[in-house]
């Protein structure tokens, strides 16, 4: 992979960067960018600021010692990440003059006698900023000197947390005379910048310890036994003769964030590109670990490799070698079957895979009717003797996931328990969930086998009702042209290495310029690679158009790109960017998504295949809960779409998404069936995000992430689509959520992550179905409604089942979620019929006609009676609306609301006008308790009374050829 030079955007975070001599403009200060990809070897250290300042001086201010914690409390932190030392007791502090925020300000150390850096040219240190500043940038700069000549690097840092840059010196002339070094900060602002203090601790200097053999000396980090090691190309060869091995050095252990060295427990796969110049078939990967730090063949596997073969991807999977646990400290390759040759690697990562599994037979289908389950399969005949019971079982994700023993089946609902044969039928598993309120449809289910000792293996993996469409219609279909697109046709590889981006928007581009049809992604297996691997397309930013259907092949796998040379625009790393003026800034709104919509219409993502998101392993000790897993991670969105109509995404599987999993903002006639998505790779891994959709219906969706599972979302001009790239500020739209149905879903938010072996997560606070009526700001009230909400057949478990986030953030106050009157309509909801595994709960909000068995309940009182609002909170039926502070009803149609009334009668009062009716409806049954009549040219002021049984739900309103009501009100 070849670079080009990119520039920084603000807020990039753990910043890598080449120094480039004064001289050249500001733009090539911040030349190539290595962010959060690489770490030190064999470093010493510079300053570590534990006892006293160590000669380092301010410039533009003071420079001091911290001491604790509570001296480090003018910093303003977020107290969700926390913040402690970078290392050892105490930083260097330093206060700054007011002056202009564009002009620098920092320290500098002048040294004693200079120092040589040339065999350590990677300079790291950390560096901490307050949060408030007058722009939107914080520069972090580095400044080498010989008393001559200046050699400077600068970068963009993200306020309130611990950033570490590091920058490659090696092409500093004086490297090996350097008097002084300074570091220091500025933003991009003519402001007086008043009170700025930062911290500066655990400057540092090495080799680098780069995996994708980008700088010189990146081979430094590996031994050649019975061979040779050298650099080319952006790759390090390696030269062997009989009996060669290639191993790593002691380098990998204290790596930054634990990057090199990640626990095999789950990130238990090697993978390596290179190519293999020799007759080998096969070599030998040993691992050292901190629980088994000894080479031996019992810590090793044999995998087989392609003999004279040019560059290919390897997934060496060690999941099923039980000493593959604990942290890391080494591996070692042998090439087998070969007296020697050349191996030319571009890469090795450690990577999250699924876990290998041996099952003893397979499901052949798995259809339902609306009476029963039929499942078919087959066994082995060697274990058909050794097991006594076929068993299948309810096996939801969070009572069971992953490898199984005996124990992993209690308290899972047994379906079927038959005798083993070789072939087998089941007709006998009812459609219907015990209790009678859910199906099976989106229930995962799992056969094994048992013996008569208890013992079980999974007959195949977990598995679903695959003929779900036959349940469940998509009222928005659409047709597209038979004719296909092969990605291959158009220079895509699918090879897990070569950025196939272009390729694919190639084929898309061709498809929509044709009038339409099919872009098909193939999953067939490249001939000698791991099939179990899928056939992997890596992509960063695949741009759909109108009138096409991407799709995925089984086994075909969409592939975030790792590597950020492969990005077309200034990436920003971790999870949140610090931004003036806008909350919760994601980095997936300043970074592009993976598969973007945006404006089309009648397009699909369907298919067997999965988004597989980049997983790279990063454990950051100074953030707490989730986010410690986020900083070294590129955050994009696997699916983003920002205006749309007729849209389909159906068949998908995500996963290790490291943010949200999809969002969807102004799109009409949305169709989601069987996505689904898997395991959290970071943080706020929300699931389906609906923000001002109408015409929505998601089935037998699959959830299994850390955050909201499914949001309704009527926020207003939400800042964060001020700073996207492809999400959009549309004023004067509707902003409403109007018209969703959501069925037969899986939704858990509850995934538990783990810390040195503690359990974290967003357990308490996750909802399964989240309304987010963060739309209060607006005039226009009827311009924010979530309305017309339909969820039935659903398990849902998070902190709630069902819950509500008020207090929008985008008002310019702080997000408590205690403001009592922050939020914007909410009605005609019913929600029922679901597996609640969790608490319900609407806190203080009061939505109107709110019906279902979740315990939740509408206003009891009228809410806009007096029409201020339009018809905001009110049930429009036909030809009905409002205007100038009333509302009407025509041509039959009628204006209701919905409210939850506790007496046992109740008295409507309204002034009416024109000719209709007054009503009062039973929302149980639809029958009408009480009706008047009103004919009058005038406004007259009515009253309707009417018993009641106490804690139901009524209608009540007009309804009539032409009439009108306001000043609604109950006595």
């Amino acid at each position: 992979m070849k670079y080009s030079k990119l520039f920084i955007l603000a807020g990039v975070f753990v910043p890598i960067l080449t120094f480039q001599a004064c001289g050249q403009s500001e733009d090539n200060m911040y030349s190539l960018d290595y962010s959060n990809r690489i770490s030190l070897c064999r470093s010493i250290r510079i300053a570590s600021f534990n006892e006293d300042t160590e000669g380092w001086e301010g410039i533009g201010g003071q420079a001091g010692l911290t001491g604790s914690l509570e001296e480090m409390r003018y910093v303003d932190t977020q107290e969700d990440y926390g913040v402690g030392m970078a290392e050892g007791k105490s930083a260097l502090i330093f206060r700054s003059e007011d002056s202009p925020a564009d002009s620098w300000r920092g320290v500098r150390k002048t040294f004693t006698r200079p120092q040589d850096l040339s065999s350590t040219p990677i300079l790291q240190f950390k560096v901490f900023t307050q949060e408030d500043r007058p722009a939107q940038k914080v520069l972090a700069r580095a400044v080498l000197s010989d008393g001559r000549r200046r050699y400077e690097a600068r970068t963009s840092v993200i306020p309130a947390s611990w950033a570490t840059p590091i920058f490659n010196f090696g092409g500093c002339p004086f490297l090996s005379k350097v008097k002084s070094m300074e570091i220091s900060i500025m933003t991009e602002s003519p402001e007086i910048w008043k009170n700025r203090r930062f911290l500066l601790d655990d400057i540092k200097a090495g080799q680098p310890l780069d995996w994708n053999f980008m700088l010189e000396g990146s081979s430094g980090s590996f031994l050649a036994e019975n061979g040779t090691i050298e650099e080319r190309d952006d790759m390090m060869r390696f030269s062997f003769s009989e009996g060669g091995r290639l191993s790593t050095s002691g380098c990998i252990l204290d790596s930054r964030n634990g990057t090199f060295n990640p626990p095999l427990d789950s990130f238990n796969t090697l993978h390596i590109v290179m190519s293999n110049r020799s007759a080998a078939k096969r070599l030998r990967l040993s691992f050292r670990t901190d629980r088994h730090d000894s080479w031996s063949s019992s810590a090793s596997k044999v995998f087989d490799i392609i003999p004279e073969s040019g560059p290919t991807a390897y997934f060496f999977n060690l999941s099923d070698n039980p000493l593959a646990e604990g942290d890391l400290t080494g591996f070692r390759l042998e090439p087998l079957d070969a007296e020697g040759g050349i191996w030319d690697i571009d890469k090795f990562i450690f990577l999250k895979e699924k876990p290998i599994e041996t099952y003893v037979g397979k499901i052949e289908s798995c259809t339902a009717t609306e009476e029963n389950i039929l499942i078919r399969g087959k066994i082995q005949e060697k274990f058909t003797g050794r097991y006594s019971r076929l068993q299948v079982y309810e096996a939801p994700m969070y009572k069971v996931d992953g490898p199984i023993d005996a124990g992993s089946l209690d308290g899972l609902e047994k379906l079927y328990d038959g005798h083993v044969s070789t072939s087998f039928e089941i007709s006998s598993i009812p459609y219907g969930r015990p209790g009678g309120k859910t199906d099976m449809l989106g229930m995962r289910m799992l056969a094994v086998l048992r013996d008569l000792d208890g013992n079980a293996v999974k007959v195949a993996p977990y598995f679903w009702i695959e003929n779900w469409r036959d349940f469940e219609d998509n009222p928005y279909a659409f047709e597209l042209p038979d004719r296909d697109f092969n990605v291959l046709d158009y220079g895509a590889r699918g090879d897990a290495f070569t950025d196939d981006t272009e390729a694919i928007n190639r084929a898309i581009e061709a498809c929509s310029n044709a009038g339409g049809g099919r872009v098909v992604i193939p999953g067939e297996p490249i001939p000698g690679t791991d099939a179990s691997a899928g056939r992997r397309y890596v992509a960063t930013n695949i741009v759909m158009k109108s009138n096409v259907d991407l799709h995925l092949e089984e086994n075909a796998i969409i592939w975030q790109s790792g590597d950020k040379r492969d990005y077309k625009y200034n990436l920003s790393y971790y999870h949140n960017q610090n931004i003036p003026g806008v909350p919760w800034a994601h980095s997936i709104f300043v970074n592009l998504p993976l598969i973007q919509f945006t404006d089309v219409s009648n397009a699909r993502l369907t298919g067997k295949g999965t988004v597989l998101m980049f997983n790279n392993y990063t454990f950051d000790a100074h953030f707490t809960g989730t986010y410690a897993f986020c900083t070294d991670k590129i955050h994009i969105i696997p699916i983003g779409i920002n205006g749309g109509k007729n849209i389909e995404i159906s068949d998908v599987t995500v996963i290790y998404s490291p943010s949200y999993y999809t969002q969807f903002q102004y799109v009409s006639n949305l169709f989601i069936g069987n996505l689904k998505m898997l395991y959290p790779a970071c943080s706020s891994g929300d699931g389906i995000g609906l923000a001002f959709c109408s015409n929505v219906k998601v089935v037998r969706a699959v959830y299994r992430s850390n955050d909201d599972a499914l949001t309704l979302s009527s926020s207003y001009r939400d800042p964060r689509n001020l700073v996207s790239p492809w999400r959009r500020l549309r004023d004067g739209a509707d902003h409403s959520v109007r018209n969703v149905t959501v069925a037969h879903c899986y939704l858990d938010c509850l995934y538990p992550s783990r810390i040195n072996g503690v359990t974290i997560g967003n357990v308490t606070e996750s909802h399964a179905i989240a309304f987010v009526p963060w739309g209060k700001t607006n005039p226009d009230q009827q311009l924010q409604e979530i309305d017309g909400i339909l969820a039935y057949d659903n398990i849902l478990r998070g902190g709630w089942s069902v819950g509500v986030w008020p207090d929008t953030p985008f008002d310019g106050k702080p997000f408590t979620n205690n403001e009592k009157d922050d939020y914007s309509p909410i009605k005609n909801v019913c929600i029922r019929d679901n597996e609640y595994l969790n608490r319900n709960g609407f806190l203080w909000v009061a939505p109107t006609n709110f019906t279902g068995d979740t315990g939740i309940h509408g206003s009891g009182k009228f809410v806009n009676g007096d029409f201020s609002q339009g018809h905001a909170w009110w049930t429009l039926s036909g030809d009905a609306g409002a205007a100038d502070g009333y509302g009407f009803a025509r041509n039959g149609g009628s204006i209701m609301q919905g409210l939850y009334l506790s007496g046992n009668s109740i008295s409507f009062q309204a002034s009416v006008c024109g000719k209709g009716q007054m009503v009062i409806i039973s929302r149980d049954d639809g029958s009408v308790l009480a009706e008047m009549p009103f004919d009058t040219d005038v406004w007259e002021l009515k009253t309707i009374s009417a018993r009641i049984a106490p804690l139901r739900d009524y209608f009540l309103g007009i309804t009539g050829e032409d009439c009108r009501i306001r000043d609604c009100k109950l006595l």
